[in-house]
C-alpha cells in the first residue's frame, strides 16, 4: 500500500488515468480519516477526467440509504443522463432504464447477494458507457455503500485491466467488512492501487500561497500541531484566522463546525469515548476512560486511536481545548455533571490528588457523601498551603452543600481561614455564627483554636479567652500536636491582650520557639502572626528576614503583614523612606479597616516614618485614621500610641504628646516587660524635658504651669469618675465596662485628665486628685 500526503496521492491517481487512457485500466481505493483529503482527491479527479475529455459517473454513498439494494450503482447510472446528454441523447433511456430495472430486481427479491447475471448486465452497460470513451468511476464513502452495490464495484474491480477505465473507491479505514472485502481484492489484483492519506506534515504545499496558506513557517508548524495534520481542521483554522489577525490564537466558528463534523462521523462507542475524554482532560487513561463509559477493557484505547486519526486527540488529550469544548457541548447540563461525578469517583479510587478530584465535584455537584466532602476540605487546605486561596473558597463552598450540621460549622471554620487570607474585614461576618457553633460543641478543638486567632485579631479577647478557658479544661483529651498549639494560642493571647489576662500571666513566659512552630501548622496564619510576633517580641532583624523569606509573598494578608514587618525592620535602621514604601503596600493590599487590632504597627511605622521625614501632613492624616478601641490595651496599640505622642511632640502639642507617651508607659508597666528597644518612650519622654515647655495649644506664650485648685476644678465629672476608678487600679476595659463608655472614651478622658494636673501618668493621679 502506498501511503502519501493528498499533493502526492492526486499525483499518483493522474498517472493510474494516463494509463487507463492508454488502455491499461486501473482501479484505486483511496483510505483515510474522515477530514484527510478524501473528498477533496475526487474533486481533483473529476477536474482532471474532464479536462482530458473523459466521460465522469461519480456517486456518494450514505450511511442512511446503506439499506437501500443498488442504490450507489443508481447513483452512478443516473449522472450518466447529465455527462451523455450533449453526445448521445439517444442511449440516456436505455441506460437510465438499466438502472432502475436493477434497482426495482433488486428490491422486490430483496438480494443478500448481487445475482451474476445482474452484476454482468451493470458490468454490460458499463462498457457500452466505455466505447463513448475513457471512463471515470468514483464513490465516495464507499464503506456506505449497499452490499449488492459494493458485489457490483467488486466485479468491476476484477475485469478493470482489458478496458479503458478507472475506478476510484474512497472510504474510512477500519469500516468492519465491507472496508475489509475491498481490501482483500485490491491487494492481491495488480490492476489495483492502495493509496492511505496520511497527515499533512510541516512541509506540506498548504504552506504556501492561496486562501488557505499560512503566512510563516513558524504559524504553519503551531497550525499543523492544533490540527493533527487534518487538512479540514488547518482550512476552518486558517478560515477563522483570516478575518481577526493571522496571528490569533482563537479557534472561531468554522473550526468548531469542522470538529462537529469529524464528531458526526464517529460511532455510539467513539462518541462516548470523545466526550470521556474531554470530562477527564489531563487525567484521561485508558483505563480511566473504560471505567468512565462503561466499556470493556481496551475498548476506549483502540476509539482514541480513531481519534488521533482524525487530528483531534493525542495520547490521550485533545490538540485544542476549542475541540474538547465542542466534545463537550455534544452532552446536555444533566449528563456532563453525572459524567463528572462519575470521573471524581474513578479518579478517586485511582489515588489522585484532592485538588483534580475536587475539580470534578465542583462540576458535577455533591457526591459520595463523606468522601466527598473530605476530598473538597483536603483541597481547600492543600490550595491554602499552595497560596491560592481563590481556588480553597471554592472548594469549601461546595464542601458547605453537604447536609451534616457538624461538619458544615468545621467547613465554615476553614471557610472563613479562607477568605481571611484574602481581606480579614470580610471574615468578621463569621465570628458570632461560628462562636456559636463551638458553644454548642460542634467544633473541632482544632477548628475551636483557629477562631481564638480570628476572635483576637478583630479585637475580642473576652470570647477569645471564653474558648481558650474552655479547651483549657479538656488538655488532657488532646494529642500532642493539639496541645502545643493550645499553648501557642495561650502565650499569644498573654502577650497581645496584656491587660485582658491578669489571670494567666506569668512572668518568665514568653513566645517560645516551640509555641512559634506550634503556629507554622496552619498554612492560613503562619507567616502573618509568626512575622508579626518576631517583630514585636524583640526578634533580632537576622532572625526576622530569615523567617520572612520562609513564607511566598502569596495572598493579600499574608503579603501585606510581611510588608508591615519589613516596613518596621527599615524604621528600626533608619531607613524612613523604604518603611514608607513598605507601609504603603501593605495599607494598599488591605485596608486599614480590615487589620483589626495589628492595624496599630502599620500606621506606627508611617507616622514615625513621616515624622522623621518632615512630613507633619502625611503624618498626621495616618493618626487620623479610626483604629479599633480594643487596640489600645494591646502591644500594637503600645506602638501606636508611641508613634502618635513622637508626632504629637514634634508638631509642638506637648500635652497630647505627653498624654499617648503616659499611655504607652503605663500599658507596658502594667504588662511588666521592658521593650524600650523597640518603643523608646523613656528617650522620648526624656527629650521633652530636656526642652522648656511650649504648646500650640496656647499659641507660641509658654504655658503657665496651673494651680492644684485650679486644674481640680476644671475636670470634668465624666473625667473625675474616670480618673477615681484609674487611681485605685483599674484598667481602661474595666473602667469602660463599668462606666459604659468605649475604651477610646476612657483613654482620651485620662489624656485630659493628665494634661490638666499637669501629670505625667496613672502614677501620679492619686496624690494630685487628692489635693
Amino acid at each position: 500500500m502506498k501511503v502519501v500526503e493528498r499533493p502526492a496521492a492526486g499525483d499518483a491517481v493522474k498517472a493510474l488515468l494516463d494509463e487507463a487512457w492508454r488502455g491499461s485500466g486501473r482501479a484505486a481505493l483511496v483510505v483515510g480519516a474522515p477530514g484527510m483529503g478524501k473528498t477533496s482527491l475526487l474533486e481533483v479527479v473529476h477536474r482532471h477526467a474532464k479536462e482530458t475529455g473523459a466521460l465522469v459517473l461519480g456517486a456518494l454513498a450514505s450511511r442512511a440509504e446503506r439499506g437501500v439494494p443498488m442504490g450507489v450503482v443508481r447513483q452512478l447510472f443516473g449522472t450518466a443522463h447529465w455527462n451523455l446528454k450533449p453526445r448521445q441523447p439517444e442511449r440516456l433511456t436505455k441506460f437510465v432504464d438499466a438502472a432502475a430495472r436493477l434497482q426495482v430486481d433488486a428490491e422486490w427479491a430483496g438480494w443478500a447477494e448481487m445475482p451474476r447475471d445482474a452484476a454482468e448486465e451493470a458490468h454490460g452497460v458499463i462498457q457500452e458507457l466505455i466505447e463513448l470513451g475513457p471512463l471515470v468511476l468514483t464513490v465516495d464513502d464507499v464503506h456506505n455503500a449497499d452490499h449488492p452495490s459494493l458485489q457490483c464495484l467488486l466485479y468491476l474491480v476484477r475485469r478493470v485491466a482489458p478496458s479503458r477505465m478507472l475506478l476510484v473507491l474512497a472510504g474510512r479505514m477500519g469500516s468492519g467488512h465491507t472496508m475489509s472485502q475491498l481490501f482483500a481484492e485490491f491487494v492481491r489484483n495488480p490492476a489495483c492501487t492502495l493509496i492511505r492519506l496520511a497527515p499533512l506534515s510541516d512541509s506540506a504545499p498548504l504552506l504556501g500561497d492561496g486562501p488557505g496558506a499560512v503566512p510563516s513557517r513558524t504559524m504553519g508548524e503551531a497550525w499543523l500541531r492544533e490540527a493533527g495534520g487534518s487538512p479540514l481542521l488547518l482550512h476552518a483554522l486558517a478560515s477563522d484566522r483570516r478575518g481577526v489577525g493571522q496571528k490569533s490564537q482563537r479557534a472561531g466558528e468554522t473550526f468548531r463546525l469542522a470538529v462537529q463534523y469529524l464528531l458526526d462521523q464517529l460511532s455510539e462507542a467513539e462518541l462516548e469515548t470523545a466526550k470521556a475524554l474531554a470530562i477527564l482532560g489531563c487525567e484521561a487513561t485508558p483505563s480511566r476512560l473504560d471505567r468512565l463509559t462503561r466499556s470493556t477493557s481496551g475498548a476506549s484505547a483502540s476509539h482514541c486511536t480513531t481519534l488521533e486519526e482524525l487530528g483531534l486527540v493525542k495520547e490521550f488529550r485533545y490538540r485544542s481545548s476549542a475541540a474538547a469544548a465542542v466534545a463537550l457541548d455534544r452532552m446536555s447540563p444533566t449528563e456532563r455533571a453525572a459524567a463528572h461525578r462519575r470521573a471524581a469517583r474513578v479518579v478517586h479510587d485511582d489515588g489522585a490528588h484532592a485538588s483534580v478530584v475536587a475539580r470534578h465535584l465542583i462540576a458535577g455537584g455533591p457526591e459520595g457523601g463523606a468522601w466527598g466532602r473530605d476530598v473538597l476540605r483536603r483541597a481547600a487546605q492543600q490550595e491554602l498551603g499552595n497560596g491560592a486561596p481563590h481556588e480553597a473558597i471554592s472548594w469549601l463552598r461546595a464542601a458547605e452543600a453537604y447536609p451534616e450540621a457538624v461538619e458544615r460549622a468545621n467547613v465554615q471554620v476553614e471557610l472563613l481561614s479562607a477568605e481571611w487570607e484574602l481581606n480579614p474585614a470580610a471574615a468578621h461576618r463569621h465570628l458570632d455564627p461560628l462562636l456559636n457553633e463551638h458553644r454548642r460543641g460542634n467544633l473541632t478543638p482544632h477548628n475551636s483554636v483557629r477562631l481564638v486567632a480570628y476572635l483576637m485579631w478583630h479585637g475580642r479577647p473576652a470570647e477569645a479567652a471564653e474558648i481558650l478557658t474552655d479547651l483549657g479544661q479538656r488538655t488532657d483529651e488532646f494529642p500532642m500536636g493539639l496541645r502545643m498549639r493550645l499553648e501557642s494560642g495561650l502565650a499569644w493571647f498573654r502577650h497581645v491582650y496584656p491587660l485582658d489576662s491578669d489571670a494567666w500571666y506569668r512572668p518568665d513566659e514568653d513566645v517560645s520557639e516551640r509555641h512559634r512552630a506550634a503556629a507554622l501548622h496552619d498554612p492560613t496564619l503562619a507567616p502573618s502572626v509568626s512575622a508579626m510576633a518576631m517583630l514585636l517580641h524583640r526578634q533580632p532583624h537576622h532572625a526576622l528576614e530569615r523567617q520572612l523569606l520562609q513564607f511566598p509573598r502569596r495572598s493579600h494578608t499574608a503579603r501585606a503583614v510581611l510588608a508591615a514587618a519589613s516596613a518596621a525592620l527599615d524604621l528600626q535602621r533608619g531607613q524612613y523612606t523604604l518603611a514608607l514604601a513598605g507601609v504603603d503596600q501593605a495599607l494598599s493590599l488591605i485596608p486599614p479597616d480590615a487589620w483589626g487590632i495589628t492595624v496599630g504597627v502599620p500606621l506606627a511605622a508611617k507616622i514615625l516614618s513621616c515624622t522623621a521625614l518632615g512630613d507633619g501632613d502625611g503624618a498626621a492624616a495616618c493618626a487620623q485614621l479610626p483604629v479599633p478601641d480594643a487596640m489600645f490595651e494591646t502591644l500594637p496599640g503600645a506602638h501606636y500610641l508611641y508613634a502618635r505622642g513622637t508626632h504629637h511632640l514634634q508638631e509642638g502639642r506637648r500635652h497630647a504628646g505627653l498624654g499617648d507617651l503616659y499611655a504607652c508607659r503605663d500599658l507596658l508597666a502594667h504588662w511588666r516587660v521592658d521593650l524600650s528597644d523597640l518603643i523608646p518612650w523613656r528617650s522620648a519622654l526624656a527629650a521633652v524635658d530636656r526642652k522648656p515647655g511650649r504648646s500650640r495649644e496656647g499659641g507660641d506664650v509658654p504655658a503657665p504651669k496651673p494651680s492644684a485648685r485650679s486644674t481640680t476644678a476644671s475636670i470634668t465629672e465624666a473625667e473625675r469618675r474616670v480618673a477615681t476608678l484609674a487611681m485605685h487600679g483599674s484598667t481602661n476595659r474595666e473602667i469602660a465596662v463599668h462606666l459604659h463608655l468605649t475604651v477610646s472614651t476612657v483613654e482620651q478622658h485620662l489624656t485630659r485628665v493628665y494634661r490638666k494636673l499637669g501629670i505625667s501618668g496613672r502614677l501620679d493621679l492619686s496624690a494630685a486628685l487628692r489635693m
